[in-house]
């Protein structure tokens, strides 16, 4: 009885170890069966292809990181809001840079000319009030206003610069680097005027030849001493 029992217990065992070993090859081949269809579209898988590789370039044209320029320059209006019927010119600067070695340095003795464009769609060519640029890159403007232009209230106007000199490549401040200046409707200023007649005496001059007399201020009156108002000396002896 007991060995019949005991040759139970090793065929139990036997059958689990079966078990085990065939989930395992059965695994290990749905493994192999999944390679080898992501080997390729026709569901086989050339060893002899060349591995697939993904190659990142740095530096070339388009995909290196953009570097400052070394020239560079732009404009701004000293009021972006000048009132048509107030002013009659605005100013504009405009600076033209080098940049050496990280530093911005003033580029001198460059040309400069102003291009207003106004919203009307006309131009008008402003130079510089300092003919070139200073020692900083500084160039000056004054554009004038014209007050019959009273249909560009309201509109954006835009101010290139145009900057060159020999031996740099030049340079146009416009688009985001260019000046504007939007015109208002500015309030007229109102000086007051006297209304009441007794602030300013009218002086109606005389016709028979006689110059006019003007009023004058009262005098302060003196007061003088009456009978009676001082005390009488005593009398000697």
């Amino acid at each position: 009885m007991q060995g019949h029992r005991k040759k139970q217990r090793i065929t139990r065992s036997r059958l689990a170890f079966y078990s085990k070993c065939s989930a395992i090859v059965i695994l290990f081949l749905f493994s192999i069966l999944m390679v080898a269809c992501a080997g390729g579209a026709n569901g086989t898988a050339n060893l002899n292809d060349p591995p697939v590789t993904v190659t990142i370039n740095l530096g070339k044209k388009g995909t290196a990181a953009a570097q400052p320029k070394e020239y560079t320059c732009g404009a701004w209006a000293t009021n972006t809001s000048p009132a048509i019927n107030n002013v009659q010119q605005v100013g504009v600067y405009a600076k033209y840079v080098h940049t050496v070695n990280g530093n911005p340095e003033g580029v001198s003795g460059a040309s400069a000319v102003a291009t207003v464009h106004w919203p009307d769609g006309s131009t008008m060519n402003v130079p510089a009030k300092t003919n070139v640029t200073t020692g900083d890159g500084l160039a000056v403007f004054a554009i004038p206003i014209e007050a019959q232009k009273t249909n560009l209230v309201g509109r954006l106007t835009l101010v290139d610069v145009t900057f060159g000199k020999e031996g740099t490549p030049g340079c146009v401040a416009n688009a985001d680097r260019a000046a504007f200046f939007t015109l208002t409707m500015g309030t007229p200023t109102v000086t007051p005027t006297p209304t009441d007649p007794g602030i300013f005496p009218t002086i109606t001059p005389p016709t028979d030849g006689t110059p006019p007399i003007f009023p004058t201020s009262p005098t302060n009156p003196k007061r003088t001493p009456t009978p009676g108002g001082f005390p009488t000396p005593p009398s000697g002896g």
